[in-house]
């Protein structure tokens, strides 16, 4: 499990860096596999917040509940 969270930490960490480098569709197709990836590994609440920031790129862009989320994530996966 430790190999799958260190992936997870990972990819948030590369969303937040390239935040300004992809468009909005990539960054919605990264966070979507984020929340496949947790969810197929029983963490749902990382899942459920992957899945909003997906939801949030979608309504608003990069705007700034996009930061939210990703503490959120964050924030997720430091509590494992």
């Amino acid at each position: 499990m430790a190999g799958v969270e260190d992936e997870l930490k990972a990819r948030i960490a590369q969303i937040d860096r390239d935040m300004r480098l992809l468009s909005v569709g990539e960054l919605r197709r990264r966070a979507d596999a984020i929340a496949e990836v947790a969810r197929a590994n029983g963490m749902e609440p990382l899942g459920r917040l992957a899945a909003d920031l997906g939801d949030t790129l979608q309504r608003s862009g990069r705007g700034a509940g996009v930061r939210s989320c990703l503490d959120g994530m964050r924030a997720a996966m430091a509590g494992r």
